[in-house]
C-alpha cells in the first residue's frame, strides 16, 4: 500500500517534470522563430475614416436599436470595433 503510494507520487513528479521541461523547450522554439507570422486577432489601430461619422450617428439616433456590421473573413470588422471602442472609451460598449 505504502509503495504504491510512493509509486504514484513519483510517477506524478515524473509527469510534472517532464511538462515543465517541454513547456520550456517548447517556449525557447516559439522565441526563435523569424517573425513572419501575424496573428488573425483584432487590432485597435486601424483608420476609422468613413465608418467613425457612421457609427457616431447611429449611436446617437434614438430610433437605432441595433446596429449590423458585414464584411467578408479578415475584413477587419473586430478590428475597426476594437479601435472605435479605444478612442470613444464607451461604458456599455458591447
Amino acid at each position: 500500500m505504502i509503495g504504491m503510494r510512493i509509486m504514484k507520487s513519483f510517477l506524478k513528479f515524473l509527469l510534472e517534470e517532464s511538462k515543465s521541461s517541454a513547456n520550456t523547450t517548447n517556449q525557447a522554439a516559439i522565441k526563435s522563430l523569424p517573425n513572419i507570422y501575424h496573428t488573425l486577432t483584432p487590432i485597435n489601430t486601424v483608420d476609422l475614416s468613413e465608418y467613425e461619422n457612421a457609427l457616431l450617428y447611429a449611436l446617437k439616433v434614438d430610433d437605432i436599436k441595433n446596429i449590423a456590421h458585414t464584411g467578408p473573413y479578415g475584413s477587419g470588422k473586430s478590428s475597426l470595433l476594437k479601435t472605435f471602442e479605444k478612442k470613444y472609451d464607451r461604458q456599455n460598449f458591447l
